[in-house]
């Protein structure tokens, strides 16, 4: 039987340490990153609304609603995109919007992790107990299979 490894005190420094180095580089591209996914997903939720909300309308959690979510989940991707990229922008514009810049940036990350934290405890509650496994993220992302679909989102999360 192996023993659990666990990290030292001094590994946690390196990584700390780099982690301080290269904030703006990470905080760039998995702002980026989530960008990407969420205008993605969106665009392709928009493109195919009808077949997007029939596929809503058939989930038993949110059938009730399907007219309301097909409209704001894309809706609420596409704002938290904004929050994400604009701030490149402002920082661009002057340095005094750095500030504003910096905390438009971080309510944008927090809206990405709190709504892919939705999307997966959904993605996880329909895979374990309901009775039709319909995906309707949208795109490419929607041909994945259920346990790759959700280690998709723990990876973003």
């Amino acid at each position: 039987m192996q023993s659990l490894i666990l990290p030292t005190l001094d590994q946690f420094s390196k990584a700390s340490r780099f982690v301080g180095k290269h904030k703006s580089t990470i905080t760039y591209f998995t702002s980026m990153a989530f960008v990407f996914l969420f205008v993605y997903t969106a665009q392709a939720k928009l493109t195919e609304h009808a077949t997007f909300e029939n596929m809503l309308a058939k989930t038993q959690v949110v059938d009730t609603f399907s007219g309301l979510l097909s409209w704001l989940i894309p809706i609420t991707e596409i704002v938290i995109s904004l929050l994400l990229i604009i701030p490149i922008f402002l920082k661009e514009l002057k340095p005094r919007y750095y500030k504003l810049a910096d905390k438009l940036n971080k309510i944008g990350l927090w809206s990405a992790l709190i709504i892919m934290i939705i999307f997966t405890v959904y993605l996880s509650g329909i895979y374990l107990f309901a009775e039709n496994h319909l995906c309707h993220c949208g795109g490419v992302i929607e041909s994945m299979g259920w346990k790759t679909h959700i280690a998709f989102n723990f990876f973003f999360i």
